[in-house]
């Protein structure tokens, strides 16, 4: 949705996951330009065997059914995400899919199956949640796209730049 509102002109700024816009016939050329990259993490429930892991790797994680997005509403972020597992679409056991990452954690939390997701979720994660590292500190990126135009808007370049602000803020309150 976002990249076709910065396509006809009705959005400025689109904010998509792991997916450089294309560029399409008769369509205005589009950038992205990375703004945050953080790890993935499986989000099991507290009472899941994994849920006391200090890392999973594919193998595991794969073990339990997903709570996963349509490739139709987020392709760089599904393809991103069977990369790191090492499948292929179709491979993985989808228990639900869902459209947002909060739909993705009632799922879990409710112990239909797990997610993946990126590390920043712990702000939002319930109690009932175990958030674990996927082994190799697999990452994630969130990119800021908009068209390139003659007039390239001084409100868009500082809405970028608030972007990358928070990111550094967000990165900086990490622990280490």
């Amino acid at each position: 949705e976002q990249i076709d509102r910065l396509r006809d002109g009705t959005l400025d700024v689109g904010l998509v996951r792991d997916e450089f816009p294309r560029v399409g016939a008769n369509s205005p050329e589009l950038i992205a330009e990375v703004v945050f990259e953080e790890r993935l993490v499986l989000c099991v429930p507290v009472t899941h065997p994994l849920a006391t892991h200090s890392e999973v790797t594919a193998e595991q994680a794969l073990d339990v059914p997903m709570i996963a997005y349509p490739h139709s509403l987020m392709p760089g972020y599904v393809d991103r995400v069977h990369e790191v597992l090492g499948i292929t679409p179709g491979a993985m056991r989808i228990a639900e899919e869902v459209v947002h990452q909060e739909t993705a954690l009632g799922f879990v939390a409710a112990g239909v199956g797990a997610s993946i997701l990126p590390e920043s979720v712990r702000q939002v994660v319930p109690p009932s949640i175990a958030v674990i590292p996927l082994a190799g500190s697999p990452t994630t990126r969130l990119l800021a796209a908009r068209q390139v135009r003659a007039d390239d808007s001084a409100i868009c370049a500082a809405f970028i730049e608030c972007l990358h602000d928070a990111a550094e803020a967000l990165s900086a309150a990490r622990p280490a």
